[in-house]
């Protein structure tokens, strides 16, 4: 049985995808697809945080139940596989938990946008958790292609990892695991971006209904992510007792305008879009 894994990549669309999925369950099933979301989500969330905390019993309860239920393939989707292709020990042993519970062959797929764009994106989105130092963030994307976001959540995992040097840390990941890797270009959207992950499993995408409801997951407004990030920011401040006039003097230095942050989408452009060019020629 064939194993398709869709690994996100973050803000490209994956929870419209995830919601596509759901609501094309059955027309899947009738091509011999198997595709379910975990309990009380959208995608394979949970089963994609309990191999970053080396539990693979829901990769391998996954494969089976596709296997009872006779499917000749599977789609697994959740973005929060992205950390993997840093962690290239988990990601092979995600490989040998599927293949021991009877998958056949392995892909891993992704869907990646204009790097800047991702770094703009992303940020607004992380503002929801709390606060990210932007500086600091953008230092480490410049400097190593790559963001690594701690988080303090019980029976999560500790961090998530983000991908922007497409080209280096793919390609690794490419040659340290065992099942194919393939890419998809996020502007690549119609009938939706990740298409052709569907028509790769001999499905026309146009065939799918589309999800109802709240099916996408909308971009903050810059300002207000920068009111959530800097709110997340008081609130640690005033938890630390630090005192009001200091509270306001941190808030400012931590303020980025918006021409900053175009600066910093381009500059990553600049880096790292050559590389995502060339990574698409060679598809």
């Amino acid at each position: 049985m064939r194993l398709v894994i869709h690994a996100g990549t973050h803000k490209t669309a994956s929870t419209y995808f995830q919601h596509l999925l759901a609501a094309n369950q059955s027309l899947l099933a009738g091509h011999g697809i198997y595709t379910r979301p975990d309990a009380r989500m959208t995608g394979n969330h949970g089963t994609a945080w309990m191999t970053l905390v080396e539990d693979y019993r829901h990769i391998a309860a996954h494969v089976r139940e596709a296997l009872r239920l006779g499917r000749t393939a599977m789609l697994l989707s959740s973005e929060d596989f992205e950390t993997l292709i840093f962690d290239h020990r988990r990601a092979l042993l995600v490989e040998t938990a599927a293949r021991e519970a009877g998958a056949t062959s392995i892909e891993w797929t992704f869907c990646f946008r204009s790097p800047g764009e991702y770094f703009t994106s992303l940020m607004a989105e992380l503002s929801h958790t709390g606060f990210v130092d932007y500086l600091g963030a953008l230092t480490s994307v410049l400097r190593d292609g790559r963001l690594r976001v701690f988080r303090e959540a019980k029976r999560h995992p500790l961090y998530w990892d983000f991908c922007f040097d497409y080209e280096t840390h793919l390609g690794l990941f490419g040659v340290a695991v065992s099942g194919q890797v393939t890419v998809h270009d996020f502007r690549d959207n119609e009938p939706f971006p990740g298409h052709g992950i569907i028509a790769a499993l001999g499905v026309d995408p146009t065939s799918l209904s589309k999800p109802e409801g709240r099916a996408r997951n909308a971009r903050l407004a810059p300002e207000k992510a920068e009111e959530k990030r800097l709110a997340g920011l008081q609130r640690i401040l005033e938890a630390a007792e630090v005192r009001e006039g200091a509270i306001a003097a941190f808030s400012e230095v931590a303020r980025t305008p918006a021409a900053l942050q175009s600066e910093a989408e381009a500059a990553i452009d600049r880096l790292y879009q050559p590389g995502w060019t060339r990574l698409l020629a060679a598809r």
